[in-house]
């Protein structure tokens, strides 16, 4: 829980003084400082993407439903902004916020913001995950290690799978209730086996 908290603060604070001050006295194409509006505006699509790369990095295996769901989610997003942008809504919801989205859109910074200030923000997610995995891997990481190590790599044991060979998904398919069963079930694998 508490290292959730923590990445949480870290992803904000580099989201906010990310955006913040990487746009103070940025001069637009028509010669004028930019405001607020157009810092948290990248600051909240930053967070967008930000989240849903999180929620794609905490996956342990990724298909094509959650892949589509995460490129659908960052489409519709900007969809609905660029939607909502322009003069007759924006005027309905926020009329501060008429065509900021249309000057981000034509800002070659803010896209680099956009698109890289999530990835730095998530640099100790990812240093952690795989560290851990790495030096305190749980029973399910020694599965999946085991897994590949009969299989040769991961590449390698997807391509056996698809000429028939056994793959960790058929061994749980082959017993018939995976979860709900003890632990000492696996306690065959040991880390001799990575």
């Amino acid at each position: 829980f508490w290292k959730w908290v923590l990445f949480a603060i870290f992803h904000g604070i580099i989201t906010f003084f990310g955006s913040t001050y990487g746009f103070r006295g940025i001069i637009d194409n028509d010669g004028k400082t930019e405001d607020f509006w157009f810092a948290s505006t990248i600051a909240f699509s930053s967070i967008i993407h930000l989240v849903t790369w999180k929620l794609a990095l905490e996956l342990n295996f990724l298909n094509w439903v959650v892949l589509f769901a995460g490129i659908a989610s960052i489409i519709f997003y900007w969809l609905f902004v660029i939607v909502f942008n322009t003069a007759f809504f924006s005027q309905l919801i926020q009329p501060e916020l008429e065509n900021v989205y249309f000057r981000i859109l034509g800002n070659s910074k803010a896209w680099i913001v956009i698109l890289f200030l999530p990835l730095v923000a998530l640099l100790p997610d990812i240093t952690v995950k795989y560290v851990w995995k790495l030096y305190r891997p749980d029973d399910s990481d020694k599965i999946v290690a085991s897994s590949f190590n009969r299989e040769g790599s991961y590449v390698q044991s997807w391509i056996n799978k698809s000429e028939g060979s056994t793959h960790i998904s058929d061994e749980f398919a082959a017993n018939k209730r995976v979860v709900g069963r003890p632990v000492q079930e696996f306690n065959h694998i040991s880390n001799e086996d990575f």
